[in-house]
């Protein structure tokens, strides 16, 4: 199927230009003077929608331009424009993408390809989404299994992963926010102290050196003696009634009296370390250890109507 351009150029040579840059080039392209006019093309064609808009600076119209920004926020904006308008793009939507002028054919379809990328990847999240959100309304539970690699960088997209299936499955904001702390403090706490065994007293000490920490952090994870090791995360959400969230590790474990006995002063003299998990426990309505000291299982019920 044809990648389907929309162009706005209102120049004499418009035609010949564009059809020239995109012949033979799987390019379905439509050319109209004005964005007016690119508004009606796109509102008529109920069935048939366009892919990526091309507006060039001649033909700017900056009311009708933000309007349509915002408007078809789910279409790509392509402007050609020169530098003097770069401060009315500051206050456009994130579909917005600039080529400079001058340029020449080459690297207007180079851009136009990139930006076909962007679009096929952006309609496969959409698909996968609404697969997801359809077979959604007709499921009561989740059970969610993932095998983590011992790598800190992965921990946000994880977490953003497990918020999603609980936000389609009709889960609140606060029960959300909850889990989000918790799934967060939890995965590092399993990489870092569990899988690299890194002591916070130790690398940070009194003052708290980050830096040592991090970079400690990034010798471990590569170390043939850690690297192999894996986080087991598990989520089983029953919607409307609980969820519940197992993590753990292939550390040695740790003696969790040793954080949830502490006086408050025994945590000052270590400057809060610890205080993560109490956050944790703090937030959910049961945490749970396993008697080894490598798995925790965190069990949260709705708060929100």
């Amino acid at each position: 199927m044809s990648f389907r351009l929309l162009v706005i150029d209102r120049t004499k040579d418009a035609d010949i230009r564009y059809q020239k840059a995109f012949k033979n080039k799987n390019y379905a392209v439509q050319i109209v003077p004005s964005l007016r006019e690119g508004v009606k093309k796109i509102s008529k064609k109920i069935h048939f929608t366009f892919q990526l808009i091309i507006i060039d600076d001649t033909s700017l119209d900056y009311e009708v331009d933000f309007e349509l920004s915002k408007k078809f926020s789910h279409i790509p904006i392509l402007f050609l424009l020169g530098d003097q308008q770069t401060s009315f793009l500051e206050v456009l939507e994130s579909n917005v993408f600039i080529l400079f002028k001058p340029f020449d054919t080459k690297k207007l379809r180079q851009k136009v390809k990139k930006l076909e990328k962007w679009v096929n990847i952006q309609e496969s999240h959409k698909r996968q989404k609404l697969a997801v959100k359809t077979i959604s309304q007709f499921t009561q539970e989740t059970d969610l299994k993932l095998v983590l690699d011992n790598n800190s960088d992965n921990i946000p997209l994880a977490v953003n992963y497990i918020l999603y299936f609980l936000e389609i499955g009709g889960a609140g904001e606060n029960d959300l926010f909850r889990v989000k702390l918790g799934l967060t403090e939890l995965l590092i706490n399993a990489v870092a102290h569990g899988n690299l065994e890194m002591s916070s007293v130790e690398l940070k000490g009194a003052e708290k050196n980050f830096d040592r920490w991090d970079a400690e952090l990034k010798k471990r994870e590569k170390s043939p003696k850690y690297r192999d090791r894996k986080v087991y995360v598990r989520l089983s959400y029953t919607i409307g009634e609980k969820i519940v969230l197992s993590i753990q590790d292939e550390g040695s474990g740790f003696d969790s009296s040793k954080i949830f006995g502490k006086t408050r002063e025994e945590e000052d003299m270590y400057n809060a370390y610890g205080r993560g998990l109490k956050m944790v426990q703090a937030t959910s309505d049961r945490m749970e250890y396993n008697e080894k000291g490598n798995q925790v299982v965190l069990h949260y019920f709705p708060q929100d109507e």
